[in-house]
């Protein structure tokens, strides 16, 4: 499986608190790409994952962006894999500023 998304790959290691570690650790994320079983639409998550990078350089608070996702399903595509997606978001809330 290639990873086509920017986030492609092994889930990566997180940073300390503070907003440019935070930042770090969502931009370092890497996720497993999967095919022929259900995964998360890989520019979806992508997308929210940039924004999540501003948020956090911006000193804002990221709850409502995360709360509000909504991802669509892929299988006969590459996407990535969903626990490990729901799983990092949420340590991204663990991490949110407010």
């Amino acid at each position: 499986m290639s990873g086509l998304g920017r986030y492609g790959s092994n889930a990566g290691e997180g940073a300390a608190d503070g907003g440019d570690d935070n930042a770090r650790f969502v931009e370092t994320a890497r996720f497993k790409a999967v095919r022929f079983r259900e995964g998360y639409d890989m520019r979806s998550v992508d997308e929210l994952l940039d924004r999540l990078v501003d948020a956090f350089r911006a000193g804002r608070s990221v709850r409502g962006i995360v709360e509000a996702a909504q991802f669509p399903l892929v299988k006969l595509r590459e996407g990535y894999a969903t626990d490990e997606v729901d799983q990092f978001l949420q340590e991204v809330l663990r991490r949110d500023v407010r």
